[in-house]
Protein backbone atom coordinates (compact mmCIF):
# COMPACT_ATOMS: atom_id res chain seq x y z
CA UNK A 1 0.00 0.00 0.00
CA UNK A 2 1.06 3.47 -0.66
CA UNK A 3 1.42 6.24 1.40
CA UNK A 4 -1.00 8.55 1.02
CA UNK A 5 0.80 11.85 2.69
CA UNK A 6 3.75 10.77 -0.37
CA UNK A 7 4.71 13.73 -2.69
CA UNK A 8 3.57 12.07 -5.44
CA UNK A 9 -0.25 11.67 -4.20
CA UNK A 10 0.31 15.41 -2.06
CA UNK A 11 0.90 16.37 -6.25
CA UNK A 12 -1.95 14.27 -7.73
CA UNK A 13 -4.59 15.77 -4.63
CA UNK A 14 -3.65 19.17 -5.46
CA UNK A 15 -4.35 18.58 -9.40
CA UNK A 16 -1.37 19.38 -10.88
CA UNK A 17 0.76 17.70 -13.03
CA UNK A 18 3.67 16.40 -11.76
CA UNK A 19 5.95 17.31 -14.79
CA UNK A 20 5.17 21.13 -13.92
CA UNK A 21 5.58 20.10 -10.19
CA UNK A 22 9.16 18.54 -10.85
CA UNK A 23 10.23 21.60 -13.75
CA UNK A 24 9.21 24.41 -10.80
CA UNK A 25 11.46 22.38 -8.16
CA UNK A 26 14.01 22.10 -10.63
CA UNK A 27 14.34 25.47 -10.97
CA UNK A 28 13.71 26.56 -6.83
CA UNK A 29 16.93 23.92 -6.48
CA UNK A 30 18.70 26.04 -8.97
CA UNK A 31 18.34 29.63 -7.23
CA UNK A 32 19.20 27.80 -3.92
CA UNK A 33 15.84 27.79 -2.23
CA UNK A 34 14.83 26.13 0.45
CA UNK A 35 11.29 24.67 0.01
CA UNK A 36 9.18 22.08 0.82
CA UNK A 37 6.96 20.17 -1.06
CA UNK A 38 3.20 22.54 -0.32
CA UNK A 39 5.65 25.55 -1.08
CA UNK A 40 6.01 24.30 -4.72
CA UNK A 41 3.05 22.75 -5.08
CA UNK A 42 1.19 26.71 -4.21
CA UNK A 43 3.75 28.09 -6.56
CA UNK A 44 2.77 26.18 -9.61
CA UNK A 45 -0.87 26.78 -8.76
CA UNK A 46 -0.67 30.67 -8.66
CA UNK A 47 1.27 30.00 -12.17
CA UNK A 48 -1.79 28.29 -13.60
CA UNK A 49 -4.39 30.65 -12.42
CA UNK A 50 -5.58 33.01 -14.91
CA UNK A 51 -8.28 35.74 -14.49
CA UNK A 52 -11.95 34.93 -15.82
CA UNK A 53 -11.19 38.25 -18.14
CA UNK A 54 -8.16 36.60 -20.05
CA UNK A 55 -10.09 33.15 -20.00
CA UNK A 56 -12.82 34.88 -21.45
CA UNK A 57 -10.21 36.73 -24.41
CA UNK A 58 -8.58 33.64 -25.22
CA UNK A 59 -11.65 31.62 -26.06
CA UNK A 60 -12.98 34.52 -28.29
CA UNK A 61 -9.61 34.38 -29.77
CA UNK A 62 -10.22 30.86 -30.57
CA UNK A 63 -13.85 31.96 -32.01
CA UNK A 64 -12.23 34.69 -34.17
CA UNK A 65 -9.23 31.88 -35.79
CA UNK A 66 -12.45 29.41 -36.28
CA UNK A 67 -13.91 32.01 -38.00
CA UNK A 68 -11.54 33.14 -40.69
CA UNK A 69 -10.11 29.52 -41.15
CA UNK A 70 -13.60 27.68 -41.51
CA UNK A 71 -13.51 24.97 -39.75
CA UNK A 72 -12.14 23.62 -35.99
CA UNK A 73 -10.35 21.24 -37.68
CA UNK A 74 -8.46 23.85 -39.88
CA UNK A 75 -7.60 25.53 -36.72
CA UNK A 76 -6.77 22.20 -35.31
CA UNK A 77 -4.25 21.56 -38.14
CA UNK A 78 -2.75 24.83 -37.83
CA UNK A 79 -1.66 24.77 -34.60
CA UNK A 80 -0.63 20.95 -34.18
CA UNK A 81 -2.60 20.40 -31.42
CA UNK A 82 -4.65 16.86 -31.31
CA UNK A 83 -8.07 16.57 -33.11
CA UNK A 84 -11.16 18.24 -30.41
CA UNK A 85 -9.09 20.26 -28.43
CA UNK A 86 -10.51 23.28 -30.05
CA UNK A 87 -13.69 22.34 -29.40
CA UNK A 88 -13.14 21.61 -25.99
CA UNK A 89 -11.37 25.24 -25.52
CA UNK A 90 -14.73 26.81 -26.91
CA UNK A 91 -16.69 25.16 -24.92
CA UNK A 92 -14.59 25.87 -21.39
CA UNK A 93 -13.85 22.16 -20.95
CA UNK A 94 -10.36 22.93 -21.00
CA UNK A 95 -8.42 26.48 -20.74
CA UNK A 96 -5.92 27.84 -23.87
CA UNK A 97 -2.60 27.30 -23.01
CA UNK A 98 -0.54 30.19 -23.58
CA UNK A 99 1.56 28.84 -26.39
CA UNK A 100 -1.22 28.79 -28.77
CA UNK A 101 -2.03 32.67 -28.27
CA UNK A 102 0.60 34.25 -31.11
CA UNK A 103 -0.82 30.97 -33.87
CA UNK A 104 -4.42 31.90 -33.29
CA UNK A 105 -3.91 35.76 -33.74
CA UNK A 106 -1.58 35.18 -36.88
CA UNK A 107 -4.36 32.85 -38.10
CA UNK A 108 -7.52 35.63 -37.01
CA UNK A 109 -5.06 38.12 -38.59
CA UNK A 110 -3.96 36.53 -41.80
CA UNK A 111 -6.79 36.10 -44.18
CA UNK A 112 -8.35 39.32 -43.10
Amino acid sequence: MTNPNSTIHRINAAGIPPARYYKVRRELIAEGVEHSVDDVIEIVKSRQQISVGERERRVEMVRDAVRVAGTQRAVERHLGVCRGLVHQWLRGKAPVPGYVLQDLSEIAEGIE
